[in-house]
Formats: C-alpha cells, structure tokens, sequence
C-alpha cells in the first residue's frame, strides 16, 4: 500500500496470543482490511495473486477473510507483495521485531526460508525504495522432485518419469526416509495441506485406511485420503480365486470436496504415503 493505515496495527505487541488471534481472526480481518484500503475486490486480489504463483478461487479468499480457513506462509508472503505490505510481521500480529518477537526460533528460521524462496525465484523481488533487512540464507538440500503437480481436487496429469533435482530449505523436508517431492495443486486437502505446498512421497503399493497418499487415477495424480468400504457390486471387486477386494475411497479434507469411489473398470496405483515433518 502507498500509504499506511493504523488499522493495521490494532493489536498491542505484548498482548500477542496465538489463541487469541486464532478466536478473534487476526490474520483473515487485517487480510479484509488491507484489501479493501487498496480499493481492490476480492476477485482484484484474487487475479492479482496469480502474478506471484498463487491459484485460488474467490472462495477462497472469502473463507481467509471470515476465519474458516489461514494461507500458507507462502501464500501469505504473497498476499503482503500483492497488497504492498512490507512488514508483514508488523502488519498482521502489531509486533515489533526489534522488541517482541512472537515466534520462536525455528518459526522465524522457516519464515527466512519462506522469504528467501521468493527472492531467489525472481519474482518477488523488494521496491527498489526500500532497504532490506539484513535476510539469513537458508539451508538448501538437493531433492528429487516430480515437475507435474499432484491434484488436491479433480485431477491432474503425473508422469512416473518427469523429475528434476531441486533446491528446496531444509526446514521443509521432514526427517522420515522418502523417495521424491510433489506440489500439490488445488484446495481439496486444506487445511491439512495448501495450494503450491511441496509434499514427501515414501513410495509404497499398500496403505491403511486413514493413511495420506499419492494416488493414480486414470493416469491423473491425487492427494487424498486412502479408505475402503464395501463394494456395492460385489461381483466386480471378486477375484479369480473368489477373494473379495474392498472397494478404494479417496477422501478429502476439505468438507466442499464428496468422497471418491474407485471403480472396478479404472486404473488405479497407489504411488505411496505421505510423509511430514
């Protein structure tokens, strides 16, 4: 924003709760706040957000604005550069680094990393205007990435062979064995995971219900939820050998998403478990 506004800093920085925040939707109402000082609509903001990689709907940003739902620290990053917000530390908690920091040190390492991404990718660089503080560089570990992004809503293309190594902060990548990394691509995991969030894939043939997956459909990756049921057509799940199969369910996490029912007639491969930090 060409000129700052003391609503945004409503909240005293010693009186920073994290629950407190949380109940009274700090982060969603000084989102509302900025944007509406910037004279932009939701569907301004939202087209605007494309410019720096984030891809969601005016749902959305609706359900950031009200509460029901908090960006990413990428996403939030974005949205600071989209709305011109250049402390956004002081923009959305009222607090002084200098004086009061409210995240601990691992917290503020990964919003370093955060930050240190979209730096180096080139399109988030800093107003010339302005002298930037001094940013610690994070520390980078090689991963092997596949380059289609896996589907967190209704499906996109993953070819088993389209992989690059990566450099990505190593306070993303969890300290469990896997195989390779996916982004994810849509909304239908959130909360549980975001739009653009790098996922950890331990490769495996075989989940339990309850268990987060890769998933191929059709030749079309997913992230969801692995469950089964009972197959209505028992027939069709019956195996040369009179074995009856259970039927795949991929469930998401976001409650705007039914559950899908693999049929016997699709291909289906479980690619592995998701593994977090």
């Amino acid at each position: 924003m060409a000129k700052k506004s003391s609503s945004l800093h409503f909240l005293p920085a010693a009186a920073f709760q994290v629950d407190a925040a949380r109940e009274n939707n700090l982060i969603g109402s000084k989102i509302s706040i900025a944007r509406r000082e910037a004279h932009l609509k939701q569907s301004d903001l939202v087209q605007k957000l494309t410019q720096f990689g984030v891809h969601i709907t005016v749902t959305s940003l609706h359900r950031w604005e009200v509460g029901e739902n908090v960006p990413s620290g990428y996403q939030l990053l974005a949205l600071c550069h989209a709305l011109n917000i250049t402390d956004g530390l002081q923009a959305f908690t009222g607090s002084i680094p200098e004086r009061d920091d409210p995240l601990n040190r691992t917290g503020r390492q990964m919003v370093n990393d955060y930050e240190q991404m979209l730096i180096d990718s080139g399109r988030y660089a800093a107003p010339k205007r302005l002298s930037r503080p001094k940013v610690h560089m994070p520390v980078l570990r090689s991963v092997l990435v596949n380059t289609n992004k896996a589907s967190a809503g209704t499906g996109d293309y993953l070819n088993d062979e389209a992989f690059e190594t990566r450099e990505l902060p190593e306070t993303l990548i969890p300290d469990s064995p896997f195989d390779f990394a996916v982004q994810v691509d849509g909304n239908s995991m959130e909360p549980s995971f975001m739009n653009g969030q790098y996922v950890f894939v331990q490769c495996c043939s075989h989940l339990y219900p309850g268990e987060i997956g890769l998933f191929i459909v059709d030749g079309d990756g997913y992230i969801k939820e692995y469950d089964e049921e009972l197959p209505e057509d028992q027939d069709d799940y019956l195996s040369s050998d009179g074995v009856l199969h259970m039927q795949p369910v991929l469930v998401s996490h976001n409650p705007a998403y039914p559950p899908r029912r693999i049929g016997s007639d699709q291909e289906f491969r479980i690619v592995g478990r998701i593994v977090t930090r």
